[in-house]
């Protein structure tokens, strides 16, 4: 493996450098701003205008959630879920009570403050933290102000963020830690990465996947923290809500949290909930299986399964060689995005909200100069709103939960495409 150890001539950060058309960060983050303005603007102009037609009061499964279901997921995780009782056992097997111990008892220790305050503070969070991001991938120069500002102006209007803002979910959280991990790994702070990535495994598991990195690079100090931080404070968490350290406990409390996520899988990947904002890989073979009328969806949907398995061994097989045999050494916009489009498509169903973990490998791309004005459009066309579409003949179905996979997998395989031009 070759190293390094210089700051190459273009006044770049190390493990950067432009390519042909490349895009400065102020015209990248204007380009970025106004295509998601004018994706937007449709959505919010064609959305009332559909559900007027049709008889709706508000714009029916467009980028907003019916009004009573407002805010919904803040009230179930940090109220119901993280309140006075038991996450798991204070109820039936629950498919919304799929997250680990430590996010409720981080939800806990916040569900003191005022409810109305709950939702801007995580979604503030998150924000900070993709600036500081931003800092650290434009090396030793500042960003300027206005490409911070547009850049921040696109994360507000774009369809994950109003999403996610209109359900109160904590995908906030979890975004803005992993933006943290993103952060120091691309200052070559392995150590103090390894705290922010060590608390994101511990709320949801999945966001292990991004520990490829840090086995690449050798930096074995750095995984040991992380998992050994993951597993501390899921114990800490699991001993919380279990009163002690009584193992009958602990098994009743784990079978009950593996039956929810199962029951999520049941309700969620397999049954037709999520119709409206789904972008997993699993949705649109679902959907697509729906739409041919010569086969039984209940019993083909099964055959779906080991297919969808096929698949998710290959794509995961094909990012995760490719992120592991990079010789350049130090974290990549590449790596980033590889391994969070491997956390949004692969799972059985991915709520539109994780489309913003998409805004970390973009900003890291962004401000290292190595985006091209394609590169920014086939981001703006998945993050924009298209969810107000609905598949013909499936009125609860919307076009989203089959463009959004496309979309991802086409990114996903010239990122692949790239990485290895690059490599050569």
């Amino acid at each position: 493996r070759v190293h390094y150890t210089s700051r190459p001539k273009t006044g770049l950060p190390p493990r950067m450098s432009s390519r042909p058309h490349s895009l400065s960060p102020e015209s990248s983050s204007s380009l970025f701003f106004w295509a998601m303005i004018a994706g937007t603007g449709l959505a919010v102009f064609y959305g009332p205008i559909w559900g007027g037609l049709h008889g709706y009061g508000y714009p029916r499964s467009s980028f907003l959630f019916r009004p009573e279901a407002r805010f919904s997921d803040l009230i179930d995780f940090y109220i119901t879920f993280s309140g006075a009782g038991h996450p798991y056992l204070d109820a039936p097997v629950n498919p919304h009570r799929v997250y680990f111990p430590f996010a409720y008892l981080m939800g806990r220790a916040v569900s003191y403050l005022p409810t109305a305050l709950l939702n801007p503070l995580q979604a503030v969070f998150m924000l900070l933290c993709l600036l500081r991001l931003a800092r650290s991938a434009a090396g030793g120069e500042a960003p300027s102000g206005k490409s911070l500002f547009l850049l921040a102006g696109a994360v507000l209007v774009s369809y994950p963020f109003i999403f996610a803002f209109d359900r109160g979910n904590p995908e906030f959280v979890t975004v803005g830690l992993l933006a943290l991990f993103a952060a120091f790994i691309l200052q070559d702070k392995w150590r103090l990465a390894a705290v922010p990535l060590a608390i994101a495994i511990a709320m949801k598991g999945i966001p292990a996947i991004f520990l490829i990195i840090l086995l690449r690079e050798r930096r074995f100090l750095a995984m040991t923290i992380c998992i050994l931080l993951a597993v501390a404070v899921t114990v800490i968490a699991t001993a919380f809500f279990s009163g002690g350290f009584d193992a009958a406990h602990w098994v009743e409390m784990w079978q009950r949290l593996i039956q929810n996520q199962q029951a999520f899988v049941r309700h969620y990947g397999f049954g037709i909930e999520g119709a409206i904002f789904g972008s997993s890989l699993f949705g649109l073979m679902k959907y697509v299986l729906l739409a041919i009328p010569s086969l039984d969806f209940t019993g083909d949907l099964q055959i779906v399964g080991w297919i969808y398995w096929s698949v998710v061994l290959l794509f995961a097989g094909m990012a995760c060689m490719v992120v592991l045999s990079q010789q350049r050494p130090g974290a990549s916009g590449n790596d980033l995005l590889l391994l969070t489009l491997l956390t949004i498509l692969l799972p059985h169903f991915s709520g539109d909200y994780k489309l913003l973990a998409l805004f970390i490998p973009l900003i890291t791309h962004i401000f290292r100069r190595d985006i091209t004005a394609e590169s920014i459009t086939m981001y703006a066309i998945i993050l924009v709103p298209k969810s107000f579409f609905p598949l013909y003949g499936y009125n609860e179905v919307m076009i989203s939960v089959l463009l959004n996979p496309l979309f991802l997998t086409a990114l996903l395989f010239l990122t692949l495409r790239r990485a290895q031009e690059i490599d050569r």
